[in-house]
């Protein structure tokens, strides 16, 4: 509408343009703040990806006479184009991992590609050929003292579990103590209703000096929940954590995979 006015009036001074894009500003801040009070996720990228497609519908819209076009018009579509495709990088990166994680699947981690931590989050994640079970390396953890809890956590995976009946795992620790690790599997419906630690599945086990190989019962994740049943289509994360640690530990973690039996 904005730009339909503005080439029949042949209005298009700089003042016109800088207000369409405070007004852009204006709108996006806005709406990311509308959102934070719904309790929605807030992306303040989101009002930069605004800038870009308004700065696109101008630059594409506009009229320019022909002594403008080469010298303005040009440069900054191809500046935009640059700076739109760049923009969208981390969604083709997902997607490539996306594509990665369902061919893998049933295993849903080995380490043996770099890309593989980018479904991970937590301190000090590192790709490494100290000790595996499988491949060539496994995924390095600090875990830090001086915390509640410290710990790490593995998203954007294949979620449909329903045909598995266990999931395994194995972690090595290179520490003289055994100390406890937590383990958590949320589904989707935990997550997004923030449900409490007694609505997901729950477990604790003690890591002795050495490798130590983890079998979960999927029969016992579903059940879990309190009051209802984990949606098995739908897992979400898997977090491993541990408590009020006195000393910071290193940790290996190998191989986890999804088992029909």
């Amino acid at each position: 509408m904005i730009i339909k006015f503005l080439r029949k009036n042949k209005y298009r001074n700089i003042t016109t343009i800088a207000l369409i894009l405070l007004f852009t500003i204006g709108l996006g801040v806005l709406i990311e703040l509308i959102q934070s009070k719904l309790d929605r996720s807030v992306d303040w990228k989101d009002i930069y990806r605004n800038l870009l497609g308004a700065g696109l519908a101008l630059t594409l819209f506009l009229p320019f006479d022909k002594k403008h076009f080469t010298l303005i018009k040009i440069p900054l579509l191809i500046s935009l184009i640059i700076l739109i495709l760049l923009d969208q990088l981390k969604f083709i990166d997902a997607v490539k991992n996306e594509i990665q994680a369902q061919m893998l699947f049933p295993v849903l981690a080995d380490f043996e590609k770099q890309s593989e931590l980018k479904q991970w989050s937590g301190n000090s994640l590192i790709q490494s050929p100290d000790y595996h079970i499988t491949g060539l390396y496994s995924m390095r953890v600090s875990l830090l003292a001086g915390y509640q809890y410290s710990g790490f956590t593995f998203k954007h995976f294949p979620g449909n579990w329903e045909p598995y009946k266990y999931l395994t795992l194995s972690l090595y620790n290179p520490n003289q103590d055994t100390f406890n690790l937590n383990i958590k599997i949320t589904d989707y419906e935990h997550d997004n209703n923030r449900y409490s630690s007694d609505n997901r599945f729950n477990t604790q086990i003690k890591l002795k000096k050495g490798w130590n190989h983890i079998s979960i019962s999927l029969a016992d994740v579903m059940i879990s929940p309190k009051d209802r049943k984990m949606d098995m289509l739908n897992i979400s994360q898997i977090g491993f954590f541990t408590k009020n640690l006195r000393h910071n530990k290193i940790i290996y973690l190998d191989n986890l995979v999804l088992r029909p039996k």
